[in-house]
């Protein structure tokens, strides 16, 4: 009997995701299925940060104010935390090249782990100034 290959946990929890989102921010807290889907695949930020890391980038680039905030507080910060110099670069490229994710680094606020290391803190006020005098050009 052939067995199916099953899909890694933290692909099934994007896959989760994918479905509820881009979804709408409800009156009712207890309404908003986003936010705990996105918090689902922050939940493998410290096993698997490129598949969570290209889940927050594209989900970045989509407008709503409530959905960046969950991007930015439940994946995007944490990315920062535990990978830094992997995703980092990464994030650098996609801010540069759509003004949306851009926005989440132009005023970058809650450093935590590795991003509070000074010469991770310097790279994000370059980024945050390059951002900045690319939006006011």
């Amino acid at each position: 009997m052939l067995s199916m290959a099953r899909q890694s946990p933290v692909l099934t929890a994007i896959a989760a995701a994918e479905r509820v989102l881009p979804g709408r921010e409800t009156l009712i807290d207890s309404d908003d299925r986003r936010w705990p889907a996105i918090i689902s695949v922050g939940e493998f930020i410290e096993t698997d940060p490129l598949p969570v890391g290209e889940f927050a980038l594209k989900w970045s680039r989509r407008p709503g104010i409530d959905l960046q905030r969950a991007i930015s507080c439940c994946l995007l910060e944490h990315l920062l935390e535990y990978h830094f110099d992997l995703v980092f670069p990464l994030m650098r490229k996609a801010a540069r090249e759509n003004r949306r994710v851009a926005e989440h680094f132009t005023d970058w606020r809650w450093p935590f782990g590795q991003a509070t290391l000074p010469k991770n803190v310097a790279r994000l006020k370059r980024l945050a100034y390059e951002l900045r005098r690319r939006s006011a050009s």
